[in-house]
């Protein structure tokens, strides 16, 4: 698997990944000329789909990803499904010079002869190049079977397990509010894990900074969840954060190694092993040694980048 340096600089390894996954289906849609809505092509896929395709990256950063790249202006996502009760979410870029770009560097950058000879099978037979499982669903997808397909990614997509991490994280947390056993089980029921976290750091930002506003903590999560609380002035406090100059993608890189380079060589060996070994549990994708070898330096990186923010 090619990830594009400079994607990778700019908008970090978890973009440039999902970046590329989606220029990738939009052009194999815009080859078969399917999914074309509002003058462009578009993608549908589901969180859970995207986990298993890269099962190194943690079901909620990939929903956080994508949010910061819709927020950022450069994905649209939206639901042109013809049944209303259908929620698939469809993915385009904002500017398609942008995923052309993509495109060709993947193009011009598959390093090994399975890529080659995987694009070459592309070009001939409009097919994916990402996963065998994928191509046949590709295959068989047409415009009249596209709302069927949807429906059965939506089926797949409940009946497979939460990212129990994450899911385990936060079950902790709201339990340390106060937050009662049954009114967790709606709060899970309810709300996206992503979405409760957003509730839980406004919280936390009130309690640090203003905390006479919060009366009771347990009732003030809870309410904040269910009922969509949106506090002004962590709003305020998150737009000015997002509106503050920053480091470049290019300068905390650089920080990352500078700290990679700085720690003792036991903590990044055993850092590197436990990222080697998670990669390898997928035998499938990671039997190739110099692709593994890539992928568990740039997750390296990006546990640094995690450290910086």
């Amino acid at each position: 698997m090619y990830i594009n340096d400079n994607l990778m600089l700019k908008f970090g390894i978890t973009s440039a990944i999902i970046l590329q996954n989606f220029a990738f289906w939009i052009n194999i849609n815009k080859k078969n000329n399917k999914n074309f809505v509002n003058d462009k092509y578009w993608t549908y896929q589901t969180i859970d789909s995207l986990k298993e395709k890269f099962p190194f990256i943690n079901i909620t950063k990939i929903r956080k990803t994508i949010q910061d790249l819709v927020d950022s202006n450069i994905l649209i996502k939206d639901n042109h499904n013809k049944i209303k009760y259908d929620r698939t979410i469809w993915y385009t870029f904002v500017d398609d010079d942008f995923m052309n770009e993509i495109i060709n560097s993947c193009s011009q950058n598959s390093s090994s002869s399975s890529e080659k000879e995987d694009l070459e099978t592309l070009n001939k037979n409009n097919s994916s190049i990402c996963s065998k499982s994928q191509m046949e669903n590709q295959k068989t997808k047409t415009p009249t079977k596209q709302n069927e397909v949807a429906i059965q990614d939506l089926k797949t997509e409940k009946n497979k397990t939460e990212d129990e991490e994450a899911k385990s994280i936060i079950l902790k947390t709201l339990k340390e509010f106060g937050i009662s056993n049954s009114q967790i089980d709606k709060i899970i029921n309810k709300r996206d894990l992503f979405f409760i976290q957003e509730k839980i750091e406004q919280i936390r930002f009130l309690l640090k900074n203003h905390p006479k506003k919060i009366r009771s903590k347990a009732t003030y999560l809870y309410m904040s969840i269910m009922d969509e609380w949106i506090d002004p002035l962590y709003d305020t406090y998150k737009s000015e954060k997002q509106n503050r100059p920053s480091l470049s993608s290019a300068e905390k890189v650089a920080i990352a190694k500078k700290m990679i380079k700085d720690s003792s060589l036991n903590d990044i060996s055993k850092l590197r092993t436990e990222i080697t070994e998670k990669l390898m549990a997928d035998k499938k994708v990671y039997d190739d040694k110099n692709l593994l070898e890539t992928v568990t330096e740039a997750a390296l990186i990006s546990h640094f980048l995690a450290m910086i923010g």
